[in-house]
């Protein structure tokens, strides 16, 4: 499933930058954000982060099913050398044991452990998502600034080859007037001057132009792009702010308190808190129950089969 899921993701970022590389295609703002969101960023690493914390979050919640498992194996006990139906290790059940044992294994929560984990899972998962809203908004704010950035440059390069072209024809005039003898020499210096000068200025417009032109294009390619046709939207008249509601609830949030941020630290808090408890879980009585059904015998019987429950409690008195 994640595979397809990656497979698409690649093929719609593929048709996003040959669609961007087209000679007519003008790109939005909305274009290159989803340009910028469909190529690995910070925006990816984030996602993947909250793909392990959701896997994080289903160990969690395994935790508080029965575990089931079965043990089989052989042992070999030497005999001792002067009675061979006796053996050396006092510790094991015959000279030779068979075990296949089928065990179930609950483990009670009495010290609040397991609930710790999957408060922590849940809490670092929230986080996770907010990590990923977090990316999302410095990707657009990025791209954002980067679109206008660009718009403004050229358009400034632009004033400047206008500039340039008026200097260039009153040099023009002010050099006939002086042929003409009718104008001094230093106001032919002066246009000279002046129009070098813009034109030094364009050749610095165009130069910033084509790093802005570069950045844009950096959040959705790693080469050396061609210039972007992207809309100028300072042309276009901007839209009226929405005013405030004015029936909002007097008890509502203050504005900045539904950041992101603070939704972050909250998820962080919620974290460490579990973390606390399950620290806090490690001082008090552990217990679970074990239920066993198979052979240990020192031969492979089927009559020997048999089960075993019980209870393991462990008390932590010294560490």
């Amino acid at each position: 499933m994640h595979r397809l899921i990656r497979l698409a993701v690649l093929f719609a970022t593929l048709t996003s930058a040959l669609w961007a590389q087209q000679p007519g295609a003008v790109l939005t703002l909305a274009d290159c954000i989803r340009l910028a969101n469909g190529v690995p960023s910070a925006v990816s690493l984030a996602r993947q982060e909250r793909e392990i914390a959701g896997h994080e979050q289903t160990i969690a919640r395994a935790g508080l099913l029965p575990r089931a498992q079965i043990n089989s194996g052989f042992t070999y006990n030497s005999p001792t050398g002067d009675n061979r139906s006796n053996f050396s290790f006092v510790a094991l059940n015959g000279v030779r044991e068979y075990v296949a044992l089928g065990s179930l294994i609950q483990e009670l929560d009495i010290s609040g452990r397991l609930r710790a984990d999957l408060e922590r899972a849940r809490a670092v998962d929230q986080a996770a998502g907010v990590s990923v809203s977090l990316a999302q908004r410095d990707l657009r704010r990025a791209v954002t600034n980067a679109y206008y950035k660009l718009l403004l440059t050229r358009r400034l390069a632009r004033v400047i080859e206008d500039a340039l072209g008026e200097s260039a024809s009153f040099e023009k005039r002010a050099r006939l007037l002086f042929e003409g003898g009718e104008a001094a020499r230093a106001d032919l210096i002066k246009a000279a001057a002046q129009t070098a000068f813009q034109r030094q200025s364009l050749k610095s417009a165009q130069s910033q132009a084509g790093i802005a032109n570069q950045e844009l294009a950096s959040f959705w390619t790693s080469g050396a792009a061609p210039e972007l046709n992207i809309e100028d939207v300072l042309e276009n008249t901007p839209s009226a702010v929405e005013p405030a509601p004015a029936n909002a609830p007097a008890n509502a949030p203050a504005p900045f308190l539904r950041r992101l941020e603070f939704n972050w630290m909250d998820a962080q808090r919620r974290v460490f808190e579990a973390e606390a408890k399950r620290s806090r879980a490690a001082l008090f009585p552990q217990a679970s129950v074990v239920f066993e059904y198979g052979i240990d015998s020192t031969a492979l019987r089927a009559r020997d089969r048999g089960y075993m429950a019980g209870i393991n409690l462990t008390v932590p008195v010294f560490d």
